[in-house]
């Protein structure tokens, strides 16, 4: 398939080839390393319940025996005629990249599907998009990728097909201390804010989990996952240290109507930072200054725990709202792409 006799593609879940590939790869950011291989290995686990609705092939691209490159050819039957393509690690020679894809459009192509998205990890439910630029460090629970993989798409006829974008802001500066009154007032309201329980988190994953089909229905490449798959990746990241502020926002009947996902930057510990990396009310329950409130609820924990900044991740630029919450007009930490291209 390959017309250089010096390139090989094997196929499989070789941990051994991933983790080669990613710690030369990133040898400048060793906990994104560590993150992408952990992430790997819990993708391809035979427990994923992902796998009793979709398919995955997976190539290594080998030149002169060295693992040069990776990628994963994923299709969900919930999804139509829309496959994706993951886990997508490269060199920076872009016929290594067209070599990659090549082989993975291939696969989606015999399956029937019409288009293809990425990089998306397994579903948007998991780590997907290309970061750029590489002149802030990566953060927790960022999609952190090699700035130069944008090129590789691009350069491979994909068109954009969607952005995100990542701002901070010091604690002591943000308009979010001006909520005070919003939070007060949702507490006179009858509202009540539950952290995570770490002696019963399956109670606070589940609401989560059912909050997110609620709120998220449309948004881009989202589609209803399992809950036996939601739990599945969600509960690794319950018991990190710290995590006290993912919690649920209930109402007077003591129903779950919001959620928040906040967490401590765990790669970069000495700069005090917490990740506001998702939050969602449901649509019946906008309007009444509540996302405000819950804002105001993670600002007033991280200031009493000492944090000095926040750090809004992969908001998407179409989300005016949420960039009007948290600041319209913050510069940029870092931007974000998906692609496509009909195949």
């Amino acid at each position: 398939m390959n017309e250089n006799k010096n390139y090989e593609i094997k196929n499989g879940t070789s941990i051994e080839d991933y983790k080669v590939l990613i710690y030369n790869l990133y040898k400048s950011y060793p906990d994104v390393a560590k993150a992408k291989i952990f992430e790997f290995d819990r993708a391809f686990s035979v427990s994923n319940p992902f796998f009793k609705y979709g398919s995955v092939q997976n190539y290594f691209l080998f030149d002169r025996e060295k693992v040069v490159g990776h990628i994963a050819a994923i299709f969900d039957n919930r999804f139509g005629e829309v496959g994706s393509v993951g886990f997508f690690e490269c060199e920076d020679k872009q016929e290594y990249a067209d070599i990659l894809f090549k082989n993975a459009i291939e696969f989606l192509k015999i399956n029937d599907k019409k288009q293809c998205r990425g990089p998306i990890n397994i579903s948007v439910w998991q780590n997907s998009r290309v970061s750029y630029a590489e002149n802030n460090p990566p953060f927790y629970l960022e999609p952190f990728t090699l700035e130069y993989y944008k090129d590789l798409f691009v350069r491979n006829n994909f068109l954009v097909s969607h952005q995100n974008i990542t701002t901070t802001e010091s604690i002591d500066k943000t308009q979010i201390q001006g909520y005070e009154g919003f939070y007060e007032q949702s507490i006179k309201d009858g509202y009540s804010y539950e952290l995570l329980d770490k002696n019963n988190i399956e109670k606070t994953i589940k609401d989560i989990y059912f909050l997110t089909c609620k709120i998220f229905e449309g948004s881009y490449s989202f589609y209803n996952i399992s809950e036996e798959e939601f739990f599945f990746f969600a509960k690794q990241y319950a018991g990190v240290q710290n995590s006290h502020c993912i919690f649920v926002i209930r109402n007077q009947k003591g129903e779950a109507i919001g959620f928040f996902l906040a967490m401590p930057d765990l790669y970069n510990l000495e700069l005090k930072r917490i990740v506001m990396k998702t939050m969602g009310i449901l649509p019946e329950y906008r309007g009444l200054g509540l996302a405000k409130a819950m804002l105001y609820f993670v600002y007033k924990s991280a200031k009493e725990d000492g944090f000095k900044e926040l750090i809004f991740s992969t908001i998407s630029i179409d989300n005016k709202k949420i960039k009007t919450l948290t600041g319209q007009n913050l510069a940029p930490y870092r931007k974000y792409e998906v692609y496509e291209k009909n195949i």
